[in-house]
């Protein structure tokens, strides 16, 4: 089993088994040298030839793929033992987005309205501005991922801990309250140098009994004097606090964890109830449509009676795993170990001589932590088998002038001033950089490092379209220097890759995307688009002016826009159309009357437009836009080999180009909060053991329990972003 991250890759390993076999087969100097670096049996083209002979009739139980596509081997195998329904499939994204919606719904068809209600409001901490819907399919991933992740041997992770010294009824914290901010309004405060009352001092203390009294804990604690004290030596204005005042501020602190304990904790527990119920919701939904993901067939594979410790999976796969080989294991997670582990676990304990096992690992370059990649587990596993590691240092892809660049980048992290204002920043680079190897070229090549200095940017903006606009024009330079040349241009969001997509187009630059881009980049097919909203919702002016200004308005028969009488007739018979021949034959009839007027490029991607309709045709539904946002979510691969190619950095993992520009090094190494909950994991074994509810920055300092997880959460944020730019 040799498993890689990506299916190019994989083809990669299987073709260069493949060549080095059939070279040795007709070359005796190529035979020899499989015979040094390969097996003894290999020294001379004859036991070439008979291995390649033998291989290629029994290519079917090699192994050579990703993780996920041997995982889906398997679960095709054992799909009742799994639970699995008959003729499963993976499911794209919309079928995703539905598994979501169906999950949301018997969620709240699985809970009475009043237990619904109070669930959704601990859970969305009383906001009312975002629909429930929208809040609880918002949820669907974060909370499976955690109810998936929990600790079974551990106590019951959705009752954090907060070590409260005092318990205390409502009646008792208010009256707390109220004896409280009377004795702050008393309290004596620093006066200036002439004796008189400072107002500062005066103000901010009437600021916070007023905040004690309505118990606004948040407030007291995020301005003013509530925020001073939180200090290990509390001043204000420069001017320490009265002891009686530092006294209560840190009464205050007791009576508000007294507080706002109960609260969290019923959040929590009203998470896990919610996440519970979006489980078997979910469940339910993957088995009526037979539809699955990746991750829930993995994770149904590592389950408690765990497939690969069963004694017929040899059998069931028609194969005898003696050899395992892990490529790119930093992007491993913990799901997918889980489902490993049975198979790591016969194969790499002992017997050396019989088995092979090669781990090949960089956790520095480990970019996947949003999807659950666990670059911990290198160590982790390397340390349990007691597996002997080799270091490699060299590179075949990049020049030593590029390499150079990089280890002068890195070479003092923890003490960089990009890190210095982050919590954990120093800490995570000295981690980090205990995987670094400054490497060496395996060959001479020519190679160029030139940085550009843009403009001043604007920290809250996300696209800097200044410096964008000034990139843009540089990979117009080089391209026309070179135009033979491959150029990758990357960034870190999508929003960014939209906003360079468009600014090369303007510029005269063919561009593409690498994992391909949505049909809506084209204008036919946004025209085409427009005719089936028009369908959908004949009151649609921007659909009908649209339809009505572009050549499919003659091929469909609408040249006027504001004819409302007549937009209701197309779209009946739009409608009647598509019921009767379906999107393929439909669609395609459009095309044939637009093509005349359409560039290469255009009818290209209107053929694709009609490959999808075809692909649509066979869960059709009553509304046109229903494909319409299919058309919009559904990234296709564009026909045009563009020298120059944008995506995002994870895109472009394991690919090569003879220029690389790097557009969006503005981009902030800042943490930002992400999921609906702070899980606590297992140093050793990377399972959760406790859930803490996320809290407000003013909080945060009350509730130090919450420490260890939320670190966590923000190591893992840093390191990802230190590996982000050690990839690009």
């Amino acid at each position: 089993l040799a498993s890689t991250f990506t299916r190019k890759a994989a083809g990669e390993i299987l073709d260069r088994v493949l060549v080095r076999l059939a070279e040795g087969a007709v070359d005796q100097a190529k035979a020899t040298e499989l015979r040094d670096t390969a097996h003894p049996s290999l020294g001379d083209p004859a036991a070439c030839r008979a291995l390649l002979a033998r291989l290629l009739g029994e290519l079917h139980r090699l192994n050579v793929g990703t993780l996920d596509s041997f995982f889906v081997r398997v679960a095709r195998v054992f799909f009742q033992e799994l639970g699995l329904a008959p003729g499963w499939t993976l499911g794209d994204k919309q079928v995703e987005d539905l598994l979501r919606t169906e999950a949301v719904l018997a969620a709240l068809e699985g809970a009475d309205a009043g237990t619904t209600v109070e669930t959704l409001r601990r859970v969305a901490q009383d906001a009312a501005d975002r629909p429930v819907h929208d809040t609880l399919v918002g949820m669907v991933d974060d909370l499976l991922r955690i109810h998936r992740q929990l600790d079974p041997a551990g106590a019951d992770p959705w009752s954090p801990d907060f070590g409260v010294e005092e318990a205390l009824v409502p009646a008792e914290i208010q009256r707390r309250r109220r004896g409280l901010a009377n004795a702050l309004r008393d309290a004596e405060l620093p006066r200036k140098k002439d004796g008189t009352p400072d107002s500062r001092w005066t103000n901010a203390r009437e600021d916070a009994a007023a905040a004690v009294e309505e118990g606004n804990w948040a407030g007291l604690f995020g301005t003013g004097l509530g925020k001073a004290s939180l200090q290990s030596a509390p001043s204000y204005y420069r001017t320490p606090f009265p002891p009686e005042l530092a006294l209560l501020f840190a009464e205050a602190r007791t009576v508000a964890r007294a507080a706002l304990t109960p609260k969290l904790i019923a959040q929590v527990q009203a998470l896990g109830r919610l996440a519970e119920l979006l489980a078997h919701g979910f469940e339910r939904a993957q088995r009526r449509t037979g539809a699955y993901r990746f991750e829930d067939v993995t994770h149904l594979l590592g389950g408690p009676d765990a497939t690969g410790r069963r004694p017929d999976l040899h059998y069931r796969l028609d194969q005898q795993v003696r050899h395992l080989l892990l490529d790119e294991f930093q992007d491993t997670s913990l799901e997918q170990w889980h489902a490993l582990e049975p198979l790591a676990d016969e194969l790499l304990s002992g017997h050396l001589d019989e088995r092979a096992g090669l781990i090949v690992a960089d956790p520095k370059q480990s970019i996947y932590g949003w999807r659950g990649a666990r670059p911990g587990l290198v160590r982790g596993v390397q340390r349990r088998y007691d597996l002997p590691v080799e270091t490699l240092d060299e590179s075949w892809r990049s020049s030593q002038v590029v390499l150079d660049f990089v280890a002068d980048v890195f070479r003092n992290l923890p003490a960089n001033p990009a890190l210095q204002d982050l919590e954990v920043g120093p800490d995570v680079a000295r981690a980090w950089m205990d995987d670094f190897t400054a490497l060496k070229a395996a060959k001479e090549v020519p190679g160029l490092v030139r940085i550009h200095q843009g403009a001043a940017v604007s920290r809250s903006r996300q696209v800097q379209e200044e410096i964008l606009r000034d990139a843009a024009l540089v990979v117009k330079a080089v391209h026309e220097e070179a135009p033979e040349r491959s150029i990758g241009v990357l960034v870190r969001h999508n929003r960014v890759l939209a906003f360079l997509m468009d600014e090369l187009a303007s510029l005269g630059v063919s561009a593409s995307g690498e994992g391909g881009t949505t049909l809506t980049d084209t204008p036919p097919v946004n025209a085409i688009l427009s005719l089936l909203r028009l369908a959908d919702h004949p009151g649609d002016r921007v659909a009908r002016y649209h339809v009505a200004r572009t050549p499919l308005g003659a091929v469909v028969d609408y040249p006027e826009y504001d004819d409302v009488h007549q937009a209701r007739r197309l779209a009946r018979r739009v409608r009647a159309r598509l019921l009767e021949d379906g999107y393929g034959p439909t669609i395609a009839a459009w095309v044939e009357g637009i093509a005349p007027v359409c560039e290469r490029r255009e009818i290209l991607r209107l053929l694709q437009l009609v490959e999808l309709a075809h692909r649509w045709d066979e869960r059709a539904t009553l509304r046109p836009s229903d494909f319409v946002a299919y058309v919009a979510s559904v990234a296709v691969d564009d026909p045009s080999a563009a020298a120059v190619k944008v995506m995002t950095v994870h895109q472009s993992k394991g690919l090569e180009f003879d220029v690389v520009v790097l557009p969006e090094l503005y981009a902030s190494m800042t943490p930002r909060p992400r999921g609906v909950a702070l899980p606590l994991r297992d140093a050793d074994t990377g399972r959760i053991v406790e859930v803490f509810p996320r809290l407000s920055g003013p909080l945060q300092a009350l509730f130090p329990e919450v420490d260890a997880a939320r670190t966590q959460g923000l190591e893992a944020e840093v390191r990802d972003t230190l590996s982000i730019l050690y990839v690009a």
